[in-house]
């Protein structure tokens, strides 16, 4: 199973340093995600993603060690975005 932003959802989003604030249309909610948070949704903007399609681009991108424990993290950042309506599961 894959996943990707939120279908048909207008997202803003402004980068200051390591933090970046996204703005959803749709709900009128800001986030503050960090660099691997804000990777991951970038990502996902671009199209469907498995998790470890998502951990292979953060340890390329921010050159993070592929381990356990960043699978672990982005299974529960994916859930995270799916309850703030930024993500959602896909059938890839």
């Amino acid at each position: 199973m894959g996943w990707s932003a939120l279908e048909n959802a207008t997202l803003y989003s402004r980068t200051w340093g390591d933090e970046t604030l996204v703005y959803s249309e749709a709900s009128g909610d800001t986030h503050l995600l960090g660099p691997v948070d804000a990777t991951v949704l970038d990502f996902l903007q671009k199209g469907s993603a498995t998790i470890p399609d998502l951990v292979a681009h953060i340890v390329e991108r921010l050159g993070i060690e592929e381990d356990d424990e960043l699978y672990f993290y982005v299974s529960e950042l994916l859930d995270k975005l799916e309850t703030l309506a930024l993500a959602e599961h896909t059938r890839r």
